[in-house]
C-alpha cells in the first residue's frame, strides 16, 4: 500500500464513522509505522500533549521564569527589613501603572567537558563548545492590577550563536488582553505560519492565548491572581548589603545586593501545585536545590524609591545537554522495541520448527536448545538492552528477560520503556505470543528523581531597565491583521459539516428520506445513531460572517434535499471566504 493509498483508506475510515484510535489501531496491525500514520492522520499536538511530552524543559523553565520574576520583583521580598528605603521601594513599585523598559538578556552554555561522544561530534559540527543565544528588547508597558497581567509593544532582536554559525532577526510585537500580535514583515520563521492568501498578504499576525483548545494550559484569572498574591507574599529574597549610590540614566540611585531563600521557593511551589494541580510541581525540591543565584542587584530612585535597574546571573539546566538526553532516550526506546520483535521473531520460528518455544536460563533462551535447528540458528547473538536508564526503568526490569511457560506452549519476555514509544505507553513491559503490552505504567507513581539529574551548565544573565514611569501609554491593535484561530476554525467548520452530512447519508439510507428539521436543527431524534453529538460552530466569526450566518442551520427541503448552510471567514480547503451550502450534490 502506498502513502496515496493510505491516505485514502483513512479518509474512507473516516467517512465510515471509524475514529482515529480506531484507526490507528488497523493500521499498526498492519505493519505501518507510527510516523506513517500520524502523517496520514495529520496529528497536530495541543498544548497539553506538548507539555507532557516536554516536561522536563517546561519545569525547568518555568523555576527559571519565577528567578527572573524575583528579578524584576525583588523589592517586594524585603518587607521584613526595618530599612524604610526597602519598605517606601515597595509601596511605590506596587502603585506603578505603566513604565517604559529595555531588556537585554542571553543563554550561554559550554559542553567542553562533557566526555559522550555525541557531544564531542557535536562540538566537532559547529566547531566550537559553546552554544549561546541572546536577546535585547524595549518598549513601553501597561499593567492591569485587576487582572494580574501586563499588556505590552516591544521591538526586540534575537541572536544565536554556535561556533561560527550567527543566526539573528527582529521581532516587533505587543499584547493587549488574551491577543498577541507578531509582525511579519523581515522575520522569515512568521513567514512559516498559514499558507493562504490572507495570510500572505498580512503585515501582522495574531494568536489568541486562550483558543483553539489551549485553556488546559492557560491558568483562569482567579488562579493568576492567586499565585501573584502568593508570590508576594513570599520572602524569596533576603537583602544583603548596600553597595554603594549611582546615576542609572540620570537618576540618582542606591545600589542594593540580595540573596535568594530556596526553601521560600520550595514552599511558593508547593502553593503554586495546590493552585494549578498539576503533579509535577510537587518534587521540585530536587531541581531547586541545584539553582545557583550568582548574582541579584537592584537600583532604586534615592528621592523616588522606585526601581531603576535590576540585574540577575543564574547557573540554570543546560538545555542543549537536556535535548541530547531526550534524543538518546527516544533512540534507546527505539532500539528496545526492534531488540524485542527481533526476539520474537526467532522465538516463533523456532516454534513453527520443534512445536514449542525454547527453554529458558538466567533470563534468555537456551542457544543450544532445538533438535532439527537451534535457538542459535534463528539468534545468533542474544542482543543487550541499551543504557542507561530513567524514569521508572531501573538496571534490572531494562534487561530482555526471558521466561519460558507451560513447558513450552507460552513464554514472556520482560523489558521496559523510559517514553511512550511506538504506540507503547512508557513503563515496564511484557511481551508474549499474543503481542506486547505495558504491565506496569511508568505514569503511576512516576518517580521524580529525574529532576535531580537535569544538568545545571547553563549561565543565564538579565539586565533590566525602568523609566518614564507612570507616563500615558497606549498600545493598539495593529491593522492589516491575519487570525491563526481562523484557520483552526475554519478547518473544524468544514470538518463538522462534512461530519453532519456522512450522518445525514447514513439515515437517507436506512430510512428513505433526510431527517427534519426545526429552528435551523436537525429535529429527527434517530439522527443520534449515526451522529451521538451534532457540533456547534467555532467562535468567534470570522472575516465578513455574522453571529447567525456562523451557526450550523440545517433546513429540510424534501423527503431527498436538504441544506447546510455555514461560514468560512477566509479561503479554507478549495473554498472561499463566505457563506456556503452543502447539500446532497456537494458543498457550493
Amino acid at each position: 500500500m502506498s502513502n496515496e493509498n493510505l491516505t485514502n483508506y483513512v479518509k474512507q475510515a473516516k467517512i465510515t464513522g471509524l475514529d482515529d484510535a480506531a484507526i490507528r489501531t488497523n493500521l499498526l496491525n498492519a505493519g505501518w509505522s507510527e510516523q506513517e500514520i500520524s502523517q496520514a492522520l495529520g496529528d497536530r499536538k495541543n498544548w497539553k500533549q506538548i507539555w507532557q511530552d516536554n516536561k522536563k524543559y517546561a519545569i525547568a523553565l518555568v523555576v527559571v521564569a519565577v528567578l527572573i520574576l524575583a528579578g524584576l520583583k525583588a523589592y517586594s521580598y524585603f518587607a521584613s527589613s526595618p530599612d524604610r528605603i526597602w519598605e517606601a521601594s515597595i509601596k511605590e513599585m506596587k502603585a506603578i501603572q505603566t513604565a517604559k523598559f529595555k531588556l537585554e538578556a542571553s543563554y550561554a552554555e559550554k559542553f567542553s567537558d562533557v566526555s559522550d561522544a555525541d557531544d564531542s561530534d557535536l562540538k566537532a559540527i559547529f566547531g566550537s563548545s559553546e552554544f549561546k543565544v541572546s536577546a535585547a528588547g524595549e518598549g513601553a508597558m501597561l499593567i492591569k492590577k485587576e487582572s494580574s497581567d501586563i499588556d505590552y509593544d516591544m521591538n526586540s532582536t534575537l541572536t544565536t550563536k554556535v561556533g561560527s554559525l550567527t543566526l539573528g532577526f527582529a521581532l516587533e510585537s505587543r499584547k493587549i488582553g488574551d491577543n498577541v500580535y507578531y509582525k511579519m514583515e523581515g522575520n522569515p520563521f512568521l513567514s512559516l505560519f498559514g499558507g493562504s492568501e490572507a495570510s500572505q498578504k498580512a503585515q501582522w499576525l495574531k494568536v489568541n492565548l486562550k483558543e483553539s483548545g489551549n485553556t488546559d494550559f492557560f491558568l483562569t484569572d482567579i488562579q493568576k491572581n492567586q499565585i501573584v498574591n502568593a508570590f508576594n507574599s513570599a520572602k524569596l529574597m533576603s537583602p544583603e548589603k548596600l553597595l554603594g549610590s549611582e546615576k542609572i540614566s540620570g537618576v540618582a540611585t542606591w545600589h542594593y545586593s540580595a540573596r535568594l531563600d530556596k526553601n521560600q521557593l520550595k514552599s511558593y511551589f508547593e502553593q503554586v501545585q495546590d493552585i494549578v494541580q498539576m503533579e509535577e510541581f510537587k518534587d521540585t525540591s530536587a531541581l531547586i536545590d541545584k539553582l545557583e543565584l550568582k548574582k541579584l542587584e537592584l537600583w532604586i530612585g534615592k528621592s523616588d524609591r522606585r526601581v531603576y535597574q535590576a540585574v540577575i546571573e543564574s547557573a540554570v539546566p543546560s538545555f542543549v545537554e537536556l535535548s541530547l538526553g531526550s534524543a538518546r532516550e527516544t533512540s534507546r526506546d527505539a532500539k528496545r522495541l526492534a531488540d524485542v520483535r527481533q526476539i520474537q521473531t526467532a522465538l516463533e520460528l523456532f516454534y513453527n520448527d520443534n512445536s514449542r518455544y525454547p527453554a529458558s536460563v538466567s533470563g534468555q533462551p537456551v542457544g543450544d536448545d532445538g533438535s532439527a535447528y537451534k535457538f542459535s540458528t534463528y539468534l545468533f547473538s542474544y542482543p543487550a538492552a541499551p543504557t542507561p536508564v530513567s524514569g521508572i526503568c531501573t538496571e534490572e526490569n531494562n534487561k530482555y528477560f526471558y521466561e519460558q511457560l507451560q513447558k513450552g506452549a507460552s513464554y514472556k519476555l520482560g523489558f521496559c520503556l523510559e517514553h511512550d514509544s511506538g504506540g507503547y505507553s512508557a513503563g515496564v513491559m511484557e511481551a508474549d505470543p499474543a503481542g506486547i503490552r505495558t504491565k506496569i505504567s511508568s505514569n503511576a507513581g512516576e518517580d521524580q528523581s529525574w529532576l535531580a539529574d537535569i544538568p545545571f551548565n547553563g549561565t543565564l544573565q538579565i539586565k533590566l531597565n525602568l523609566s518614564d514611569f507612570d507616563s500615558p501609554v497606549t498600545i493598539e491593535e495593529p491593522q492589516d491583521v491575519f487570525d491563526v484561530g481562523t484557520s483552526t476554525r475554519n478547518s473544524k467548520r468544514l470538518a463538522d459539516v462534512r461530519q453532519i452530512q456522512t450522518a445525514l447519508e447514513l439515515f437517507y439510507i436506512d430510512y428513505g428520506f433526510y431527517p427534519f428539521s426545526q429552528s435551523g436543527r436537525i429535529a429527527n431524534d434517530n439522527i443520534s445513531i449515526y451522529l451521538p453529538t451534532i457540533p456547534e460552530a467555532p467562535a468567534p466569526p470570522d472575516g465578513d460572517c455574522t453571529g447567525g450566518q456562523n451557526q450550523y442551520n440545517y433546513a429540510w427541503i424534501s423527503a431527498s434535499e436538504y441544506t447546510l448552510t455555514f461560514c468560512l471567514g477566509t479561503e479554507a480547503g478549495g473554498y472561499s471566504g463566505g457563506v456556503h451550502t452543502a447539500s446532497p450534490t456537494g458543498i457550493q
